[in-house]
């Protein structure tokens, strides 16, 4: 029926989001390294910067790379189920949700699950905030809430034809 992904200027926002924590993480750094030294500090005169300049690229390559190839949330809207994909995959039946929230938190807007057993199961997509605005997020809330919807009368009318 539907999938939802994240947009691409969502992506790119979340970029952004990863280099901007990496800049001041290393200004950071740079501020400890100016107050007290460097670690492997051998000649007073001539400081090291290597330990500095090997912990930005970590750093850059620790932040920014998850960011890029790791998370790929997405949300899978069928006849029957809801497939939501985070940082692990499930396969949700129409039949065990029993409510569809939009939780905002931070500024930030995200498509919520209830389920029949208690549990709260965010989708990673679609979202909408500071950095990663989506002018859809209602349509797409429509729509699941709709799917949702006609899913529950489905099963309403075949357990009222079992009777």
């Amino acid at each position: 029926m539907d999938t939802f992904r994240l947009t691409l200027a969502q992506k790119a926002g979340r970029f952004i989001a990863s280099v901007l924590g990496t800049v001041l993480g290393t200004a950071i750094a740079m501020v400890l390294v100016a107050r007290f030294g460097l670690p492997f500090d051998h000649d007073a005169a001539r400081p090291d910067f290597r330990p500095l300049l090997i912990g930005y690229f970590l750093g850059t390559v620790l932040g920014i790379l998850p960011a890029i190839l790791i998370d790929r949330p997405r949300l899978e809207v069928r006849h029957s189920y809801v497939f939501v994909v985070n940082r692990r995959s499930r396969h949700l039946p129409w039949s065990t949700i029993q409510a569809i929230e939009v939780k905002r938190r931070l500024g930030t807007a995200t498509l919520r699950f209830h389920t029949t057993d208690g549990k709260v199961i965010a989708a990673g997509a679609p979202v909408t905030g500071f950095l990663v605005s989506d002018r859809a997020f209602g349509e797409k809330v429509n729509v699941v809430r709709q799917a949702w919807s006609a899913a529950r009368v489905t099963c309403r009318s075949q357990d009222v034809a079992d009777v």
